[in-house]
């Protein structure tokens, strides 16, 4: 079990690190698609090797995957069984990654693994800080600032910064009151510096979201101290924000500005480069419900794959100005495999948050799931931050996290039994 747990985090810290190295370290460039490679067959190893401690709802629904991608596969356009497969891999790797997680937390290393999930975040957040900071030098506020996610993933780093601090909150405030978590939230602020420099607009939202699922309503004291300080933040980053030479003065402007809502998502006007997110949506609907084997079963599982090592398809030449930039999951799905494939995943979805096999389930941490499952619902329709193995392998690890919180203290006492666990501050602080 120890080899599969050190395995799953060389892996997340390869996805997490390696494209910063990429761009910084010339030689590392070169070294891309082997680690594309070892990191798809890793995921397929650590699930193949826990699926007989799945239950029947998630083999039931791995075998729909299966059913529906070849009824793709034969009645779509022709393509080469290694572009199909390189398509459907980012959509098994999901199965395979909830599969291991599902059951490392109804196991008794529950404790072990986010004792070392923990190092990771830590590490991660405070890399993020120097990173940002050099991306924001050479390229200004904007989508380059990606920390080591890479330039050009601002809104999947955004995301990835947000649940890790509500999962150091978390920790920390276990079993204290709401008002020390809205506190322990606050001191974990200078980790948001990469939102300045990015200027993400999305966070203006999601900041308050966050902030909300901390409070106890019941507790005016607690609202009350929540919204005062959240508005002070949100205050001090307006005035930090500087004129890019946009539009608007700066993106919180932006984001509640009704002519740019209207060209961020509906506009179809030819001038956009990038296709604005909910036009996509239902472009991508229109087209396929011309043909209803397309509507049920999609165009093609390979359709946002290929151009490296192997051609793009027909299909992916032809609609390449629809299936470029900005992506919402939900339209990634909808072309790839259709409405079996929206109702496989969101069945999927529901079976990870919902499923109640695990008594301890019931004394979850509902404030953190129901933001994760906000963050789920935004990514839909926002962009496709699950096709980023990093962000895919935070995100669900959290999810399991939530779920089994209280049952992961309780082995707590166990590990510490069992190891030398660190006294000092800082060791307490990395460990």
């Amino acid at each position: 079990m120890n080899f599969k747990i050190n395995y799953f985090f060389l892996v997340l810290y390869i996805v997490s690190f390696q494209n910063v190295l990429f761009e910084f370290v010339p030689f590392f460039k070169q070294l891309n698609s082997y680690t594309t490679l070892f990191v798809d067959f890793a995921l397929m190893y650590l699930g193949i090797s826990s699926f007989k401690w799945a239950n029947k709802t998630f083999n039931f629904l791995l075998l729909l995957l299966i059913i529906f991608s070849t009824l793709n596969f034969i009645f779509g356009p022709k393509i080469l069984l290694i572009s199909h497969i390189n398509g459907l891999r980012e959509i098994s790797n999901i199965f395979f990654l909830s599969a291991f997680l599902n059951f490392i937390y109804k196991s008794n290393y529950q404790f072990e693994f986010n004792v070392k999930f923990k190092r990771f975040v830590i590490l991660f957040l405070i890399l993020q800080l120097p990173i940002s900071f050099l991306q924001f030098k050479e390229f200004s506020a904007g989508d380059h600032v990606g920390g080591t996610l890479g330039t050009g993933s601002s809104g999947i780093l955004t995301l990835t910064i947000l649940i890790l601090i509500y999962y150091l909150v978390v920790l920390k405030s276990n079993n204290k009151k709401h008002e020390r978590k809205i506190l322990y939230f606050f001191s974990f602020t200078p980790f948001l510096i990469p939102l300045i420099l990015n200027e993400t607009k999305i966070s203006f939202i999601l900041i308050p979201i966050l902030i909300l699922t901390l409070i106890n309503p019941a507790q005016i004291k607690s609202l009350v101290g929540a919204i005062s300080v959240g508005t002070l933040l949100i205050v001090l980053l307006i005035n930090n924000y500087s004129d890019q030479g946009k539009k608007y003065s700066n993106p919180i402007k932006e984001i509640f500005n009704e002519d740019f809502l209207e060209s961020y998502l509906l506009s179809k006007d030819d001038k956009y480069e990038d296709i604005p997110r909910f036009t996509k949506i239902a472009l991508s609907i229109n087209i396929l419900s011309d043909d209803y084997l397309s509507l049920f079963f999609g165009k093609e599982y390979g359709a946002f794959k290929g151009g490296t090592t192997l051609e793009k398809s027909e299909f992916a030449f032809s609609y390449e100005w629809l299936l470029r930039g900005s992506r919402p999951f939900l339209f990634n799905l909808i072309i790839m495999g259709g409405v079996t494939l929206v109702v496989t995943f969101i069945a999927l979805m529901c079976w990870i948050f919902f499923s109640k096999k695990n008594q301890s389930y019931k004394s979850g941490n509902v404030g953190f799931l129901t933001f994760l499952f906000g963050i789920l619902l935004l990514i839909l329709f926002y962009n496709d931050s699950l096709r980023n193995p990093a962000f895919l392998m935070i995100f669900f690890n959290l999810i399991y996290f939530g779920k089994y919180f209280p049952q992961i203290e309780s082995n707590k006492i166990q590990y510490l039994a069992s190891t030398n666990y660190p006294e000092t501050p800082m060791q307490e602080l990395i460990a």
